[in-house]
This record gives C-alpha cells, sequence and structure tokens, in this order.
C-alpha cells in the first residue's frame, strides 16, 4: 500500500509553489504565503492520517483550483487593468474638453 513518507511533503510543497507561478505577481504578493502555509496545513494532517487516498484527492482539488483560479486571477487583473485605462482616458477626454472650452 502507498505511504505518505516524509519526503513526499517537501516534494510536494515544491510543486505548489511552482503552480503559484501560474497567479498574476499581485495576487501571489498578496495570497502566496497563505495559500502555501494552507496547502502545508492539509498536507501533515493528511500525513498524521496516512490516507493515501486523501493525498490524491488533495492534489487532484489543488490541480483543479489552481488552473481555474490562476486563469479567473489573470482575466480580473486584465480587467482592472483595462478600466484603470477607460478611467484614465474619459479623464483625458474631459480634460481637454474642458481645456476648449475655457480657452485654456
Amino acid at each position: 500500500m502507498f505511504a505518505i513518507t516524509e519526503g513526499l511533503i517537501p516534494i510536494s510543497l515544491d510543486i505548489y509553489k511552482r503552480c503559484l507561478r501560474l497567479f498574476p505577481e499581485s495576487h501571489r504578493r498578496e495570497y502566496g504565503l497563505l495559500m502555501s502555509q494552507l496547502f502545508r496545513d492539509q498536507l501533515h494532517k493528511i500525513q498524521k492520517q496516512n490516507h493515501p487516498f486523501r493525498f490524491m484527492r488533495l492534489w487532484v482539488r489543488t490541480l483543479a483550483d489552481v488552473a481555474i483560479n490562476s486563469a479567473c486571477e489573470h482575466v480580473y487583473e486584465r480587467r482592472q487593468t483595462l478600466m484603470e485605462t477607460k478611467n484614465k482616458f474619459e479623464f483625458l477626454i474631459k480634460y481637454h474638453v474642458a481645456e476648449l472650452v475655457c480657452g485654456v
């Protein structure tokens, strides 16, 4: 039977840290440490239980979560950038219209 050994924990953490690179940098800065800590805690809990099925289920859930949420975070970040650009563009238009109206 498959046993969850001490060696699997650092390997799993290393793989997870590599997976976090799929998230935008701003997201990693804000949440990366918390996400890593949660994953580490889950690994240690499963290791104490020594239940291989839960270990595999954690990885399946984690990989699905990373795939879906990293894509969502990239979309969100791009939307924010577009909104900021749109707001700057609107400001510039209003500023230049005000200049024209005021004769500056």
